[in-house]
């Protein structure tokens, strides 16, 4: 019998990750709005039941990967059950085309035909939890990611480091030009 070569596989789960339909997860809340690109852009938002009495607790912005959807994310992730235990709002945005804007890379967001404005995107999402969510530390936002979503988190950290005050990450690289001061306080572990 002949086993099917890595680039076979990679090709088969890539088109599965691509052709994955976004689903709805319960305890959730999607919200959707127009960008002033004119786009109609959403995000997911899971708020744990022990929130309800609590104050300055903290905004993790969870950014999907290529291919992914913001929804998806609670079902494999295991951020739901992170923010249930630590208290805080989980919030998910969907990119556009399932892709993010995050420098040289990936996906249609990235098209210059498209002029995806994700920064702005993600400032809006983050400033409209903060006007719903009273409770919400705005100085406690964390971006984190997966592949491009990572990516984007790291954009996030350059381009808005007023909003954001720290990344985590999971398999992705910054994708642009460290020319912001706030390079500074970027840490890259190495040697791994």
């Amino acid at each position: 019998m002949r086993s099917l070569s890595p680039l076979v596989v990679l090709i088969a789960l890539l088109a599965r990750a691509t052709a994955q339909t976004c689903g709805n997860i319960e305890a959730t809340t999607q919200h959707n709005f127009t960008t002033p690109d004119g786009r109609g852009r959403s995000y997911v938002k899971y708020k744990p039941l022990g929130i309800a009495t609590a104050s300055n607790y903290p905004l993790v912005v969870e950014l999907h990967g290529l291919g992914a959807c913001a929804s998806n994310l609670y079902s494999y992730s295991g951020w739901t059950l992170v923010a249930d235990q630590n208290n805080f709002i989980l919030v998910t945005p969907q990119g556009v085309e399932k892709s993010w804007n995050a420098g040289r890379c990936c996906g249609q967001a990235r098209a210059a035909k498209l002029n995806v404005d994700d920064v702005s995107f993600l400032r809006m999402v983050a400033a409209d939890v903060l006007a719903a969510e009273p409770g919400v530390d705005p100085t406690r936002v964390y971006f984190a990611g997966h592949s491009t979503g990572c990516m984007m988190a790291q954009r996030m950290a350059l381009e808005a480091s007023d909003l954001v005050a720290a990344v985590g990450c999971h398999a992705g690289m910054l994708m642009v030009p460290p020319s912001s001061p706030a390079v500074d306080s970027i840490t890259t572990p190495s040697g791994l």
